[in-house]
């Protein structure tokens, strides 16, 4: 009755130690099974596969030969304490399978006890770990190679903890101020950062940590030998999938010899403005004077004429009366350029009237006459008979007719060939006025830039008369020009446009 009632029994027990066979069988992994002395009793099918050994094999060679030679002491000494102070055996090692190849191992074995604590066998495991130490071993020389290509970077490269905490820096910024990871960690990178800049770069890392959004300053930094150089620091914050902050990486950016260019450039800059100050100062001194050198040299000259008339013997009344008008009537033109000086500077628009470019010429031509006569310079005048009237401020077209036609008898005082003058002045494209002064002086070098203020090729000349002259036709909606004649000498040529032609007739018939 009893062996029927065990029979059950022992049927599920055997059905047990199958399932259990073959779980080990089948198990990617090595099984095996040591008595108390270390020799192997029992290796699943896996183990001798990979080992190429059978269980006899082990039994009479054993496994400890497979080991790598580099890692046998460790190995021999961890089983070695399992066997005699059942110390747990946990290791990583390298063996050698049956192709000859070592492979990682991962062994873990454990002492099996009876009710009275002896150890009554060994059970093992290893689990081939090879794959998972190449992707190690990869991750590590990337991260090596990663952390060179750090270090080789030539600036400072830093993270911090989501909190602002530093926890990286590369061999650079350690270099740089001389401290070590320990030392600037956290926030003791703060220590760095000049005195004037430090509590504002805080306060704006704080503002970037608070909101997440990206972090840039300028400031300066402390290098290892107490020098402080500017640095363009900046971070940006590495997120997760949720938009969590994860870290905070950053580069610093040693902008030193910008900002000094820049302090540079701002002090010229400063220098530059004095200077143009000065210059203009200059320039308009410049401009006054030589508003008022024609007139006044006409005012002279005819106040001497009207000396000598008065000293000749008899006295010439008639003719000093004669310069003395005309004394008077350049005092009147010095009069109205003052006028227009100051108008200039009020910024007052242009008084223009209707007037006869004929009338216009043949005044200008009158106050270099003296001139013209006393270097024997001949000066030819060609107007056309059919000009209209242009709307012009007289005076300043005076002026730059005077201008152009006392630089073109200045040409030829020194020339060699026989000095000649000519203006011609006709009707161009039926709404513009051509006026052209031509000398047979000896050219000019450049014909646009003598327009610059303060350029000029002449010994005690200022420079000033070409600019001043080009402004005022510009002023009239008028163009002035230069250019080399054919053969020799130079021409000047002004247009200005042409008025309304009634009203500008009626106007010049009532003045």
């Amino acid at each position: 009755m009893n062996s029927l009632n065990l029979e059950p029994k022992k049927t599920a027990l055997r059905g047990s130690e199958l399932q259990l066979n073959l779980l080990a069988e089948n198990l990617p992994a090595v099984l095996f099974k040591a008595a108390p002395d270390g020799s192997i009793v029992y290796v699943n099918q896996k183990g001798i596969e990979y080992t190429g050994r059978t269980l006899e094999d082990l039994q009479q060679k054993g496994w400890i030969d497979l080991i790598h030679p580099d890692d046998f002491e460790e190995t021999s000494s961890h089983w070695n304490r399992l066997l005699t102070e059942g110390v747990e055996y946990d290791t990583v090692h390298r063996f050698m399978c049956a192709d000859g190849q070592y492979r990682w191992f991962h062994t873990s074995v454990a002492a099996i006890r009876d009710d009275n604590g002896k150890t009554i066998a060994f059970h093992g495991i290893m689990l081939d770990t090879t794959a998972q130490k190449a992707a190690e071993l990869a991750l590590q020389q990337s991260e090596q190679q990663m952390q060179r290509i750090m270090d080789a970077v030539p600036s400072i490269l830093f993270s911090n903890a989501p909190d602002g905490k530093l926890t990286f820096t590369n061999r650079k910024a350690r270099d740089y101020v001389g401290m070590t990871l320990d030392q600037i960690q956290g926030w003791g990178w703060v220590q760095t950062i000049h005195p004037e800049e430090r509590e504002y770069v805080v306060e704006e890392f704080k503002k970037a940590l608070a909101s997440g959004s990206p972090y840039g300053v300028e400031h300066r930094c402390r290098r290892a030998d107490g020098i402080y150089r500017w640095y363009l620091s900046r971070a940006e914050p590495l997120r997760d999938e949720r938009g969590q902050i994860l870290q905070w990486f950053g580069v610093g950016i040693d902008i030193d010899e910008r900002k000094r260019a820049e302090d540079h450039l701002r002090e010229t800059r400063v220098k530059l403005a004095r200077a143009s100050r000065i210059a203009t100062v200059a320039e308009l001194s410049a401009s006054i004077a030589h508003e008022l050198n024609q007139p006044l040299t006409a005012v002279i000259a005819n106040a001497q004429a009207a000396r000598r008339w008065l000293s000749s013997s008899p006295s010439n009344f008639s003719e000093a009366m004669t310069s003395i008008e005309r004394v008077l009537c350049d005092g009147r033109v010095a009069d109205k350029r003052m006028q227009h000086i100051r108008a200039l500077f009020k910024q007052q628009p242009l008084r223009k009237k209707h007037a006869w470019p004929s009338q216009i010429i043949r005044e200008a031509i009158r106050f270099v006459h003296e001139d013209a006569n006393r270097a024997e310079i001949p000066i030819d005048v060609q107007i056309a008979g059919d000009l209209p009237p242009i709307l012009v401020e007289q005076i300043q077209i005076q002026e730059v007719l005077i201008n152009l036609i006392s630089n073109g008898i200045e040409a030829m005082e020194s020339n060699a060939r026989p000095p000649h003058l000519m203006i011609r002045a006709s009707l161009v494209n039926e709404g513009e006025v051509l006026i052209e002064v031509i000398d047979s002086g000896p050219g000019l070098k450049d014909t646009e830039n003598i327009f610059d203020a303060f350029i000029t090729t002449k010994e005690k000349g200022m420079g000033i008369g070409l600019a001043v002259s080009r402004s005022i036709i510009e002023g009239h909606d008028g163009q002035l020009w230069a250019e080399n004649n054919p053969d020799y000498g130079a021409k000047f040529s002004v247009t200005l446009p042409v008025a309304d032609r009634r009203r500008a007739t009626s106007a010049c018939l009532e003045s």
